[in-house]
């Protein structure tokens, strides 16, 4: 399964990510992810695999979405829902604020 966290901008998601990827049991962090994609739908990052610039084996470094992944979105759950690299894979959507109430609300 897919654990998507939704949420706007500068709202804590990269901050939480690495406590959010232990709590759902997820493999990977995929931050920053567009439903809409570059041209093919897919994630890309060209960057490092970093959080808040520490190394982190965690952080996707490019490729689709898979089983496993903790995937950080700015976007509306309408476009996430509608999303052509989801089509067929198993995945839930959580407000960012959701997703830390599950963490007992510390952020």
């Amino acid at each position: 399964m897919i654990i998507i966290i939704q949420g706007p901008p500068a709202c804590g998601k990269t901050r939480n990510a690495e406590r959010l990827r232990r709590h759902f049991g997820c493999q990977r962090i995929v931050d920053g992810w567009s439903a809409r994609g570059h041209g093919s739908d897919k994630y890309r990052r060209t960057e490092p695999a970093t959080l808040y610039g520490r190394p982190n084996p965690a952080a996707a470094l490019s490729g689709p979405v898979r089983s496993g992944d903790l995937v950080l979105t700015t976007d509306t759950p309408d476009a996430i829902f509608g999303a052509k690299s989801l089509q067929g894979q198993s995945f839930s959507v959580l407000s960012f604020e959701a997703a830390m109430a599950a963490l007992g609300g510390q952020g």
